[in-house]
C-alpha cells in the first residue's frame, strides 16, 4: 500500500508520463554535445522515478541507467525494460570510479535530502564526471510564492525548498567550471502577456528551476557547449512585478488623460483666451527677433572689419619679415663667398703641404731600404754569428728569473764547459778570441781558471793549492767550485792557519 502510494501521488499532481518527457526534452541541447566527445557516453539518473528520463536518454544514444529508493516508482521502469534499480543516490555514487560517467541528472530530488548529504552528492559528482561532464539538478522553484509557500509542502517527503541562490553557490564552491540557471514550466502565454494581474505575479513565476554545471576540460570541448549555456529562459519574480507595475502606470496614464480631457472641454474658453495672449506674445517675440537680428548683422560687419585691418596689419608684419630675411641672406652669402676664399687658400697650401709629405716619404723610404740593408749585412757578418750563443745565453738568463741561484750556476757552469770545449776544437777561432780576451785580464783570469778546473787545460788547479786544501780535509771538487775570489781568501786564510800552527 504505502509502496503505490508516491507512484499515484506523482500521477495526479506532477502530470502524465508524455507531459514530463516533453518538458524534459529540452535537456537535449546540453545532451548532444556528450555525444562528440564521448562514444558510450554513460549516465546515471539518481531518483529516477517511472524513468521518463532514462527513455529520452536511451532514445538519443545513451548508456543510461537509474537507481531510486521507492520500489513502487521502479515499477513502471520494469515494464519498459528500462535500466533502473533499486539503491540510495549518494551510495551509488560513492561506488562509482572518478571520472567513469559523462552525465549525471538529478529531478526533484534535492528538496528529500539533508543539506549536509546534498553537499556530498555534488562532491561526489564532481568527482564521478569525465571532463566535460555535466550535472542536471531540477527542484521546485521557491522563488514562486504560491509554489514557495504552499504546493511545496503538498509532498510529504520534502524536507526544504533549495533556493536557486544557494545550490548554485555550492555548485561553484565544490569546483564546477561553469553551470547555467534555467527557470522551467511557467505557463507560455504568461511570457509574452502585456497585462498581468496581480495573481499573475503570486504564482506565474516559473516554477521549476534547474542548475546545469560542467566539469572543466579544455577549451575546444567546453566550446561544443556554449550555445546550450548562453540561452536564457524562464519568468522571475522582478520581470512579474515590474510588468504588473507597468500596467498599473498605464492604466494611471490613461486615467489622467481621461481626466485632461475632460478638464480640456471645460477650459476651451481660457484655452482661446491663452492662445490669444500666446499670439501677442509671439509678435513681441517676433518683433524682438529682428532686433536681435540688425543688432548681429551690425556686430557681424564690425567683426569683418576689425579681421580685414588685423589681416593687413599681418601683411604688412610679413613684408617687414620677409625684406629682413633678404638682408639677412645676403649678408650670409657674403660670409659664405668670404670662407669659400679661405677654403680655396687652405686647400692651395694642403696641395704644397702633400707635395712636401711625398718628397719627404721618398727621401725616407731611401733611408728605410738603407737601414734595411745595413741589418742585413749585421746578420750576416761573423761577429754576429759568433754571439749567437752569448745572445742566446742572455735570452735564457731573463727566463730563469726565481730559479735557484745554485742551480743557475750549475746550469750556466755546464753551457760554459760545452761552449768552450766548442772553441778549443777551432783553433783558429780560439786564438782570435784569447787574443781580444787578454785585452780584459780580470775576465781572461776568470775563464782560464774555469777552463782549468774543468780539464779544459790540462791540470785543474795549482799543486801549492791542491796540497794546501787536501791538508784542510775538503775535497778538491768543493774547492774547484768556488768562484775564484773565494777561493785566493781561502787558500790566504789556510796559509795563514799552517803557519801559525808550525810555530
Amino acid at each position: 500500500m504505502k509502496e503505490h502510494f508516491y507512484r499515484a501521488f506523482e500521477g495526479r499532481l506532477r502530470g502524465s508520463r508524455e507531459l514530463v518527457k516533453e518538458r524534459q526534452a529540452f535537456y537535449l541541447s546540453f545532451v548532444k554535445p556528450l555525444k562528440t566527445l564521448y562514444t558510450n557516453c554513460p549516465a546515471l539518473d539518481l531518483g529516477c522515478g517511472r524513468g521518463e528520463w532514462l527513455e529520452i536518454l536511451s532514445e538519443n544514444g545513451l548508456q543510461a541507467r537509474g537507481v531510486d529508493v521507492d520500489p513502487g516508482m521502479l515499477e513502471a521502469c520494469y515494464a519498459l525494460s528500462l535500466p533502473a534499480e533499486q539503491g540510495e543516490a549518494l551510495e551509488t555514487l560513492k561506488l562509482l570510479a572518478d571520472e567513469s560517467l559523462a552525465l549525471i541528472s538529478g529531478f526533484h530530488i534535492v528538496e528529500h535530502m539533508p543539506f549536509e548529504c546534498l553537499q556530498e552528492l555534488v562532491a561526489e559528482s564532481l568527482r564521478v564526471l569525465k571532463p566535460a561532464g555535466l550535472l542536471i539538478l531540477e527542484s521546485p522553484n521557491a522563488e514562486n510564492l504560491i509554489v514557495g509557500t504552499n504546493n511545496f509542502y503538498l509532498d510529504p517527503s520534502h524536507a526544504r525548498p533549495i533556493p536557486h541562490l544557494l545550490l548554485s553557490f555550492l555548485i561553484e564552491h565544490v569546483g564546477f567550471a561553469r553551470f547555467k540557471l534555467l527557470r522551467l514550466q511557467e505557463p507560455p502565454e504568461l511570457a509574452k502577456a502585456e497585462r498581468i494581474a496581480l495573481m499573475n505575479v503570486l504564482a506565474g513565476v516559473s516554477p521549476d528551476y534547474a542548475i546545469v554545471a560542467q566539469k572543466w576540460a579544455p577549451a575546444g570541448q567546453m566550446e561544443l557547449f556554449d550555445h546550450a549555456f548562453n540561452k536564457d529562459c524562464g519568468l522571475t519574480l522582478d520581470m512579474l512585478a515590474q510588468r504588473y507595475d507597468g500596467g498599473l502606470q498605464r492604466q494611471f496614464g490613461e486615467l489622467k488623460e481621461a481626466l485632461q480631457e475632460v478638464v480640456g472641454n471645460t477650459g476651451a474658453a481660457l484655452d482661446r483666451l491663452k492662445l490669444s495672449l500666446e499670439e501677442t506674445n509671439a509678435r513681441l517675440e517676433k518683433s524682438e527677433s529682428r532686433g536681435r537680428s540688425i543688432e548681429a548683422a551690425l556686430r557681424e560687419n564690425i567683426a569683418r572689419t576689425i579681421q580685414a585691418e588685423i589681416k593687413q596689419a599681418a601683411v604688412e608684419t610679413l613684408n617687414e619679415t620677409l625684406r629682413q630675411q633678404v638682408q639677412q641672406a645676403a649678408t650670409e652669402s657674403n660670409v659664405l663667398r668670404e670662407e669659400a676664399r679661405q677654403l680655396e687658400q687652405q686647400l692651395q697650401q694642403a696641395r704644397q703641404q702633400l707635395s712636401e709629405v711625398q718628397h719627404n716619404s721618398h727621401h725616407w723610404y731611401l733611408r728605410a731600404n738603407a737601414y734595411e740593408a745595413q741589418t742585413k749585412d749585421v746578420l750576416n757578418s761573423t761577429s754576429w754569428r759568433i754571439t749567437k750563443p752569448l745572445r742566446l745565453l742572455m735570452v735564457c738568463l731573463r727566463q730563469l728569473k726565481g730559479v735557484p741561484s745554485q742551480t743557475i750556476r750549475r746550469l750556466l757552469c755546464s753551457v760554459l764547459s760545452r761552449a768552450m770545449r766548442w772553441v778549443m776544437g777551432r783553433p783558429l777561432l780560439r786564438q782570435r778570441l784569447v787574443d781580444r780576451l787578454k785585452r780584459h785580464q780580470t775576465l781572461f783570469q776568470h775563464l782560464r781558471l774555469f777552463a782549468l778546473n774543468h780539464g779544459l787545460l790540462g791540470a785543474q788547479m795549482p799543486p801549492a793549492h791542491a796540497s794546501i786544501f787536501s791538508s784542510s780535509g775538503g775535497k778538491i771538487e768543493d774547492l774547484v767550485s768556488m768562484t775564484p775570489r773565494a777561493r785566493q781568501i781561502f787558500i790566504r786564510i789556510e796559509q795563514s792557519r799552517q803557519k801559525n800552527g808550525a810555530h
